[in-house]
This record gives C-alpha cells, structure tokens and sequence, in this order.
C-alpha cells in the first residue's frame, strides 16, 4: 500500500505544470522542446508585455508551430490570480 501511494506521489509531481508567469529561463529550458534560447525568449517577451493571459500568446514567438508547441504547452501552465 505504501509503495501504490509513494507512486501515486511521483506521478502526481511529474504531472505539475510549469506557470510561464513566474518560471525561470532554467525552469523553462527543463521542458522537453524548449531549450535556453527558446526560454529566454519567453522570460524576455513576458518582461515586455507583462503576465500572459493565455499559453497562446506564445505563438509570436518565430518557430512555434503546431505539433512543437502543442507538445510544449502540456507542460506548461497560465496561473490566473484573483486580485484582492
């Protein structure tokens, strides 16, 4: 039982979704099909314009089509924050 709910964990965690509002050019080059250029664009655009509010906004990044960035955005996330 301990070894199902140790594995449950582990999924669970690998699961986690980055939110491209507060990542890291590390954090983001972690992710399969963005490399360090790739995640500075992404950290230098989000600097630019301010938080994204969709994970579409990337696509005006030069060389993110299709099947690339439908494979990048499974791993990424847009976290919406409540104003108080």
């Amino acid at each position: 039982m301990a070894d199902r709910r140790r594995d449950q964990t582990i999924y669970a965690e690998r699961q986690k979704l980055l939110d491209v509002n507060t990542a890291t050019v590390a954090e983001l080059a972690s992710i399969p099909g963005i490399d360090k250029a790739r995640a500075r664009d992404i950290v230098q655009l989000r600097e630019r314009r301010g938080p994204f509010r969709d994970l579409e906004e990337l696509r005006v990044l030069p060389g993110w089509e299709g099947e690339t960035f439908e494979e990048v955005r499974a791993h990424l996330a847009v976290q919406r924050r409540l104003r108080g």
